[in-house]
């Protein structure tokens, strides 16, 4: 399957479809939280509830129509109401389960934590928009001109080149353990801890 079509399936489910698939992600994951054995779980849990809820939807919501104002501004609509949702939810969430959202956190209180993942989901959605958008655009270019295809053939082989090489350096650190100065012993350390 060619990445268009995958990015072209993605980005193709309505708003009202796509917040349904964002409650279901946000509900799989509320429901492993609610089994977590230890507050401290259920509170990672919880706080990987909105970054990847902002994923699925980001993935799923269709490209907004009309100028290009009016898709930047549709957008940024749509990465901030889904943000203060996700963040209301996830603290409703957490009070409902009774467990808090972040524990050991004192201060920072419940506007200071939804502010905060607002911050987060909000350019991690903006960011991932783009990517799919970029990845919609090169693949148009790819199939219009020889040249692009020829481009993109390059660089597939260049990164899967590089991916291997970075494979092997890696499988070669492992081998050959550890470099010294990351020993155990704190006199051998650079720094002072």
């Amino acid at each position: 399957m060619s990445a268009l079509r995958v990015a072209t399936a993605l980005c193709s489910a309505a708003p009202t479809r796509v917040a349904g698939e964002t409650a279901l992600v946000a509900l799989v994951v509320l429901t492993a939280s609610g089994l977590a054995p230890t507050p401290i779980g259920a509170a990672q849990s919880l706080v990987l509830l909105s970054p990847l809820a902002t994923l699925a939807c980001a993935a799923r919501l269709r490209w907004p129509e009309g100028s290009l104002l009016r898709r930047l501004a549709t957008e940024m609509a749509v990465a901030v109401v889904l943000s203060l949702g996700l963040a209301l939810g996830l603290l409703g969430a957490a009070a409902v389960l009774g467990r808090p959202a972040l524990p050991n956190q004192p201060g920072l209180g419940f506007g200071g934590l939804a502010l905060g993942i607002v911050f987060v989901n909000a350019p991690l959605y903006a960011t991932l928009r783009v990517a799919l958008w970029l990845l919609t655009l090169w693949n148009r270019l790819r199939r219009r001109r020889l040249v692009w295809e020829l481009t993109h053939t390059h660089l597939t082989v260049l990164a899967a080149l590089l991916l291997g090489v970075d494979a092997v350096l890696v499988l070669l650190a492992i081998r050959l353990g550890a470099p010294p100065h990351w020993s155990r012993d704190r006199r051998s350390r650079p720094w002072p801890c």
